[in-house]
């Protein structure tokens, strides 16, 4: 029951991304451009900017993990 308590966060964390990557109309506006516009396969494309937009969140979710002590994340998580 221990295990199961301490992994809810990251179970939320995995349910919360994947309905912001299928809710998401941001991701639709920044890829749709440029997969229509390449002379190269689109889901290259696709994958390069998922890529990218994986390694942004896991540098700020280890910057917030390593300074959890420093940084405000009640506060920052109010107003987010």
């Amino acid at each position: 029951m221990t295990d199961f308590l301490t992994s809810f966060p990251l179970l939320f964390g995995f349910a919360a991304a994947a309905a912001h990557v299928l809710a998401g109309p941001d991701h639709l506006a920044a890829i749709a451009p440029l997969a229509l516009n390449t002379k190269f396969r689109p889901w290259l494309i696709g994958m390069a900017w998922g890529i990218g937009h994986l390694a942004g969140m896991l540098i700020i979710g280890v910057l917030f993990f390593f300074f959890r002590e420093l940084i405000p994340v009640d506060i920052i998580s109010a107003y987010s």
